[in-house]
């Protein structure tokens, strides 16, 4: 799989699904959002994973609101700390 990338000028909207949906698994939310999102602009509602692609995307956007808000309050702590 990895020389078929390679060697192709662009990547094919099932793999947009599957690296978006392994970069959630890898804790990556960001990149995730931006793969799944790029798998509904190919695909639209009507894709293969379409449905699975939007339960991603809900998902990613979760845990990176909850990662946001952890990072919020630790620079909060550290800033109360240094006043």
């Amino acid at each position: 799989m990895k020389e078929k990338i390679k060697n192709s000028d662009k990547v094919s909207s099932d793999l947009t699904f599957l690296f978006g949906k392994n970069s959630f698994f890898l804790n990556k939310y960001k990149q995730s959002i931006n793969w799944l999102n790029k798998y509904l602009e190919l695909r639209g509602q009507a894709g293969k994973y379409s449905d699975e692609t939007i339960k991603f995307l809900e998902l990613s956007n979760t845990k990176l609101l909850i990662e946001t808000e952890k990072d919020i309050k630790i620079i909060s702590k550290s800033i109360i700390n240094i006043l």
